[in-house]
């Protein structure tokens, strides 16, 4: 793996920073869709989707 180029932690962080945006906007998403139909068993699915992360 080499670290040539950007700082890896730096890179790391911007990826990190990426994929939270990302699951905050699929996660409300979904978290809203659920909410509109009432869907307890797909709501506990979404949750423990989101305790595995």
């Amino acid at each position: 793996m080499s670290t040539r180029g950007a700082h890896p932690i730096q890179e790391k962080d911007q990826l990190m920073i990426f994929l939270e945006l990302r699951m905050i906007q699929t996660f409300g998403s979904i978290h809203q869709f659920a909410k509109d139909k009432e869907d307890v068993l797909f709501v506990t699915s979404v949750n423990q989707i989101q305790d595995l992360v």
